[in-house]
């Protein structure tokens, strides 16, 4: 097994290249007395702006007599500087010589050679003559330069960054550094003499055309982005501390404008720059070649483009007037055309050309005029494509806001939702939205859905949506409260002053608040943790019943002794009853038949609630022992003082177990526990398998799509069911629009598969933890059973491994987050589980020394879900110690806090949330050191991530995170999805990550390729065919009492609230980009994500898509049936009507939403099918029972 031995380059100048540290190492390697062929590697740390490297590197030897030789010489120089080498720590040392398996790997030569020939190809610096920043005409041949520089030495510019001359500006390609944007173009403004340099950095994957021309003989370039550019400043001259490559690192601020001038147009002019180039055509030619190296959109030419220099399209006077426009308008009409503006749709002179019309719309109808709007917004970037002018454009959609009609917007409203408008702020700009569907909370339920327009939800992200830490300022005016799940989205609630008939005064903020309890004196020092409590009324949550001051009973903690204390306990590790109260099954099947008014749902009644009453949180488990209504709450669950709000709120209902699946950290730790690679490869082939197979049938492709989630807001597992049942699978494999949810679907969880390594594991389940309140099992033993629909109820037996679920945010990193215990299996008769089965609940014991559930990650029993591995080949066979840390600092105040003290936490909490990097190191350490997660480095990080899971109770963050261990490199399994892991800035892991990332073949992105096409078939005649005998004779009579006119407004409001879905829920953020019918109607977003933070908000935005997808296809199920009260063959008539419509539409070539339609009313024609034969069955059975 060869050795390696490393050591540490360091005084390189920073303006030498590659090549010119390798010709110094060659002459001094040649001549060392080491008798094997010359043989090593060289890496040198790269800058992130004109320095060549970033003054230091590694060089790897396969001789120790070399290396010692190395350490001893003091006279090698690079460019007259002498350069040192020295060894590096002894446990990388170490780990470099335990060989392949667990060495930091090498990369393969091909791929450092690679690597090699990206720096060689990038290292031009494109020097530039004026950047603008403008907008591009709607017809493509025009630019207007609203904000403009000179770095000429000899032009006439008379603006200038700091009004001194010499300026000079270059473009160069970032040379891939760890912490920055692998493959982005950066634009460095010098300000010689000045005291600063500045820079423009722009992510290739935002660029989404580049344009060449020329004007006056000097090249340009036009570059049109996805979203606004970064701008960051740093000293010129550095301070230096020794380490050049850590004062590089902290020397650029984020700052959002360039000068005062660029800070007015900023947050209209960023998605469109242009560079003029120097006459000389050799700054082109480099720009080209290196645009092609690094993947960029290919290079357009222009045989004319109209550059405009003096149309103010932005300026005060023209904003000023828009500003007046709006504050003439009612709140909901403002914010859209607001929205127009900010969101760079339309300049201030096009949108005060409306305004005659925005004036005439308002007349006929607030509600109405902002709906146009609304649609207006998403239907502007077509304007090109539809050939149309603005007016036009405006025109068309209010037509097709007058098609939708009312029938949707006078239903009822519902309890658990309301409309909700949102703001996104990004460092250059802020961006509108909606209103959009929100899940409703204890506070938009006091008031009513009719006060929602007073509610806003700010969002705080880099311009792609990303999140992002910069300084900035959270105005306490307004400023409301947050929900936890919300803040962890960097999501708050802003509100206005408004009056309301049950409320005395206005309600403000403040109100509000005080509205919700009364909080402890402890409380209300301690910022975090009252706005943790705060938070509580914030959070989504279903209505149910309420109950009475005597049916709640306050019952004692269980401590770790096991017996019943008096009160809650001092330390939370000692609580075995931490969030977990229990519920009489009377009101258990109360609340669950209140809860099925507002979501109706076929599954079996939960015996566990995720819940909020009052000042109080935590999971209520059914104890059979509770008579009549009663709910228990233990100290534990109990945050604040609020006896007046008695509604027991559902936060979730755990009414079916989940499917287990594999993650990366999960894997990453079995793997350093000692499970061998061979099980893994096992499920991940029966994985594939699956996959593959899903294309061949409905029924297939039904049961891997609800495995993992897919289509649920439509139903399109139960709708493909019953397709295989009632004999239409030709629709499976010829339609096109049906087909293609399948292949989509195949795509969706094959990423998965690659990307995130979610393995299903046949048998192994996620269940919520509960207590053992009967005191039945022994420590070390747990109990759960699993029952699901339709099905016979089975018990876990023996011994399993559990761990903290995944989906709690707090991923396996301490080797101790896995433990082995005992499932009981099935109860003896008469005793209490076999009373009460708690079914998909893990319940845990109540004895012992420590809670087990703090055992897993710092679990607790307010709602935490746990993994339970069944399979023995998974199981480590010995588990390591569980982690035992101090509790994290506590932020505290030597007064009372205010608002602006929560305020200010909040803008801590984003500038310092670093949860997602500390575990995407743990997990790239881990891969590197031969102890995997058991490294000291990973134990560290994993202390680390404790602290900042509890940032958001304890209100102390982890200040320096520079300090941060960190990877020496990036596996291939961590790349992006756009990026090529053979690309020499990843190295082949030898570790499983790796091996399984490299097994699966994720083939072509079905979004890119031609759509589907089989003129030759005719869903409506196959469907007409199967389905007239069963169907025709029901509703002969009935059909023509359907009026059809109806329908199509009920089809027009579905379609108006698809086409915003489709553009406000696309990855890039861009009012260009769209999600395409089937992947709304699926559930997902096939849009490539570049990077991990990318990955995360695509996961953001499916959630707040399946949100808005469900109440729309909701609001088309009631409008198709109709009134509620009339007969099932009424109900088919209405249903056949709406599918027979919707294919009539699509054959005039109304596309977009009519087939996905024609699917929700076919799945209706198909379940009140169902349910006739079901009762035909009924009448039978009486008949022969008679």
């Amino acid at each position: 097994m060869r050795k390696q031995f490393t050591l540490r380059v360091s005084q390189v100048p920073m303006d030498a290249t590659f090549q010119e540290v390798r010709a110094a190492l060659d002459k001094i390697l040649k001549r060392l007395p080491s008798a094997k062929p010359l043989n090593y590697t060289l890496e040198l740390d790269t800058a992130g702006d004109h320095w060549k490297n970033g003054g230091g590197g590694v060089i790897y030897l396969d001789s120790v007599n070399d290396a010692k030789h190395l350490t001893a010489r003091h006279d090698i120089l690079v460019k007259d500087q002498k350069i040192i080498f020295s060894r590096v720590d002894e446990s990388l040392t170490r780990a470099l010589a335990i060989g392949p398996r667990f060495r930091i790997p090498d990369i393969a030569l091909a791929a450092r050679q690679r690597r090699e020939e990206n720096l060689w190809h990038l290292r031009h610096e494109i020097q530039i003559v004026a950047v603008q920043f403008g907008v591009i005409g709607r017809q493509r041949d025009s630019f207007s330069v609203e904000w403009d520089r000179d770095y000429n030495p000899e032009g006439s510019s008379q603006h200038r960054l700091d009004d001194k001359p010499n300026q000079t500006a270059y473009l160069q390609f970032n040379k891939c550094r760890e912490d920055q944007n692998p493959r982005s173009i950066q634009i460095v403004i010098d300000g010689y003499p000045g005291t600063h340099l500045y820079r423009i950095t722009i992510p290739i994957m935002e660029i989404k055309t580049m344009v060449n021309a020329y004007e006056l003989g000097h090249p340009y370039i036009i570059l049109e982005l996805l979203n606004p550019p970064s701008f960051e400043t740093r000293l010129r001259h550095l301070p230096s501390t020794g380490d050049a490559r850590a004062d590089l690192e902290k020397s650029w601020q984020r700052i959002n404008h360039l000068d005062a001038a660029h800070e007015r147009v900023v947050p209209f002019t960023s998605r469109a720059l242009r560079l003029v180039l120097p006459r000389d055509d050799s700054n082109l030619d480099n720009f080209i070649q290196m645009s092609k190296w690094r993947l960029s959109p290919r290079l357009r030419q222009s045989l004319h483009m109209d550059i405009s220099r003096n149309l103010e399209l932005f300026s005060r006077n023209r904003l000023d007037c828009v500003d007046a426009m709006v504050k003439r308008l009612p709140w909901i009409v403002g914010f859209q055309c607001e929205a127009l503006l900010h969101n760079c749709l339309l300049d201030p002179t096009e949108l005060l050309g409306l305004e005659q019309k925005i004036f005439c719309l308002n007349r006929l109808g607030t509600a109405f005029a902002a709906d146009v709007l609304k649609l207006f917004n998403k239907s502007i970037p077509d304007i090109a494509k539809q050939g149309e002018s603005v007016e036009e454009c405006f025109d068309r959609a209010e037509r097709e806001t007058r098609k939708k009609g009312t029938k949707v917007d006078l239903l009822p409203p519902r309890l658990d939702t309301f409309h909700c408008h949102h703001v996104r702020v990004t460092p250059t700009s802020f961006q509108l939205s909606g209103p959009e569907f929100e899940h409703s909370n204890r506070v938009s339920r006091l008031f009513g859905p009719e006060y929602s327009e007073y509610f806003l939800r700010v969002a705080f992200s880099d311009e792609g949506g990303s999140r992002f830490r910069i300084e900035f300022e959270v105005d306490s005016h307004g400023f409301l409260a947050y929900s936890s799940s919300g803040l962890r989205q960097h999501s708050v609630w802003f509100v206005t002053p408004f009056k309301h008939p049950k409320w005395q005064g206005l309600v403000t903020a403040d109100a509000i608040r005080k509205s919700l309890g009364s909080f402890s004196d402890q409380l209300l020092s301690w910022p975090s943790r009252l706005g943790t409590c705060i938070s509580q009324a914030f959070s989504a949550t279903f209505p149910s019943v309420e109950v009475k001051p005597h049916e709640i009973e306050d019952i004692a903690d269980i401590e770790t002794d096991g017996s019943f204390g008096a009160g809650k306990s001092n330390d939370k590790r000692r609580c075995f009853t931490d969030g977990i109260g229990t519920i009489s099954p009377q009101l258990a099947n109360e609340v669950w038949e209140k809860f099925c008014e507002i979501r109706p749902a076929a599954r079996i009644t939960p015996r566990a609630y995720q819940i909020r009453l009052g000042g109080c949180k935590g999971v209520v488990s059914v104890d059979y022992r509770l008579q009549g209504r009663r709910i228990c709450i233990r100290p534990s669950m109990k945050k604040f003082d609020a006896p007046d709000s008695l509604g027991i709120e559902i936060s979730e209902a755990f009414d079916r177990p989940a499917a287990f699946h594999l993650n990366r950290p999960l894997i990453m730790l079995l793997d350093s526990l000692g499970v061998q690679p061979t099980p893994f490869m096992k499920y991940l082939d029966m994985a594939l398998e699956t996959v593959h197979e899903m294309l061949n049938t409905p029924y297939s492709s039904a049961k891997l799509m609800e495995e993992h989630g897919l289509g649920a807001s439509y139903k399109i597992p139960l709708f493909l069911t019953r397709l295989e049942r009632y004999g239409l699978t030709a629709l499976h494999q010829r339609d096109p629009f049906i087909r293609n949810l399948s292949l989509y679907a195949n795509y969706h969880i094959k990423r998965e598969l690659k990307y995130h390594t979610r393995i299903p594991i046949p048998g192994c389940w996620t269940l919520v933890g509960v207590a053992d309140v009967h005191d039945v099992l022994q420590e070390g033993e747990v109990y759960a059973c699993i029952r699901r629909a339709g099905e016979e109820p089975f018990w876990l037996e023996g011994p399993v491994c559990v761990s903290r679920s995944f989906s709690c945010q707090s991923p396996a990193v301490h080797p101790g987050d896995v433990q082995r215990v005992i499932a009981i299996g099935r109860p003896e008769p008469g005793t209490p589980y076999d009373i009460e089965d708690l079914a998909n609940c893990l319940v845990f014991s109540v004895r012992g020394r420590r809670p087990l559930s703090t055992c897993l990650g710092g679990g607790d029993l307010d709602g935490d879900k746990y993994d339970i591995i069944t399979v023995p080949e998974l199981q480590p066979t010995r588990c390591a110690r569980a982690a035992s840390y101090n509790p994290p600092p506590q932020k505290r105040l030597d007064r009372k806090c205010t608002i602006d003290d929560i305020a200010d936490f909040v803008v801590e909490f984003m500038n310092h949330d670093c949860i997602g990097l500390i575990v995407s190191n743990h997990l790239k350490l881990a891969d590197q050191r031969p102890q995997g997660v058991r490294d000291a480095d990973c134990i560290k990080l994993a202390r680390l991530h404790f602290v900042a899971i509890d940032l958001l109770k304890n209100g102390e963050p982890l200040r320096d995170l520079n300090k941060l261990p960190r990877p020496a490199r990036k596996p291939d399994w961590a790349c992006g999805e756009s990026e090529d892991p053979n690309d020499g800035d990843h190295y082949p892991s030898n570790r499983i990550l790796g091996v399984l990332f490299r097994h699966v073949e994720l083939g072509s992105n079905p979004v890119e390729e031609p759509p589907l096409v089989d003129d030759t078939f005719r869903q409506e005649d196959e469907v007409l065919a199967s389905l007239a005998p069963q169907a025709l004779p029901l509703i002969e009579a009935l059909v023509p009492e359907v009026d059809e006119s109806e329908l199509e407004e009920v089809f027009y409001q579905y379609r108006y609230d698809l086409k915003y879905q489709c553009v406000a829920y696309n990855l890039q953020q861009s009012p260009t980009s769209r999600l395409t019918e089937e992947e709304v109607t699926l559930g997902t977003i096939l849009a490539r994500a570049a990077s991990l933070s990318e990955s995360r908000k695509r996961s953001n935005l499916t959630k707040r898509l399946e949100k808005q997808t469900t109440e729309n296809v909701r609001n088309a199920e009631v409008g198709i049936l109709g009134d509620a009260d009339s007969t099932l063959e009424l109900k088919l008539a209405r249903a056949w009507s709406a599918y027979k419509m919707a294919y009539r539409l699509y054959r005039s070539d109304v596309m977009m939403g009519s087939r996905s339609f024609a699917c929700i009313a076919l799945n209706i024609v198909l379940e009140i099918l169902e349910k006739i034969e079901h009762e035909k069955e009924d009448d039978e059975d009486d008949w022969v029972h008679c």
